[in-house]
């Protein structure tokens, strides 16, 4: 009696403990794109301690990112090659499957808490029309990332702008922000995803042997091309 009473004890103990540990990770991109090339600084701190920072350089100017963002609009996106465990679903139960990762999701994003979230972006296109379009298009889609964020988590103090440059083509952008999540919400949520996870191979394997037990049993009349 005492051993489950120590035992409970403990496990109380260690659950609140989970329960007050808070992950707080400040994140902060730049990204420049010029006529010459291209920049990519992007850090990332752990509770005010910077752990993480790269910079990327690359050669490509900012004509080459237009001409290529207009082909990938132009031409089909190529299928990506799904699972082994999940390609042995029907479609039916790949949409049922799927579907079962959106509270998991939900759960995870309702749990995060954003401060101070920053997102400021500078355009100039080939011409005062194509820079007011694009710009415009900009301001939308800030928009909706904007009141899908602040449905699903929970934000507070966002700021976004769009500045338009009729001087030069170039691109600037901006993303600042604190996120917070407490620990014991990250163990809950990466379970449900195992188990997500798990119970999908389950019914692909499951699949699987249902359709290699319905081939090996032919009908009498049946030959080897399940022809008559």
């Amino acid at each position: 009696m005492l051993a489950f009473l120590v035992f409970g004890t403990v496990l109380v103990l260690l659950a609140g403990l989970l329960y007050f540990i808070k992950i707080r990770v400040h994140i902060r991109i730049i990204m420049v794109i010029n006529q010459n090339q291209g920049l990519l600084d992007s850090k990332i701190a752990f509770w005010g301690n910077e752990k993480w920072q790269k910079q990327y350089h690359f050669p490509i100017s900012f004509r080459t990112i237009m001409s290529f963002w207009r082909e990938g609009l132009l031409k089909n996106r190529k299928q990506r090659q799904l699972p082994v465990w999940l390609s042995r679903l029907s479609t039916a139960q790949k949409i049922d499957f799927l579907l079962e990762l959106r509270p998991i999701i939900s759960r995870l994003l309702a749990a995060v808490h954003i401060k101070n979230l920053y997102w400021k972006t500078v355009y100039g296109g080939e011409d005062a029309m194509d820079t007011a379009l694009r710009t415009g298009s900009i301001w939308a889609v800030k928009g909706v990332f904007k009141s899908i964020l602040s449905s699903v988590s929970c934000l507070e103090n966002m700021q976004i702008s769009v500045t338009p440059d009729f001087h030069q083509q170039r691109l600037w952008s901006l993303f600042s922000g604190i996120f917070q999540m407490r620990l014991v919400h990250i163990i809950l949520v990466g379970a449900h995803i195992i188990i997500w996870m798990v119970r999908g191979y389950w019914r692909g394997s499951t699949a699987t042997r249902r359709k290699s037990v319905q081939s090996s049993h032919r009908g009498i009349n049946e030959n080897c091309y399940a022809e008559y």
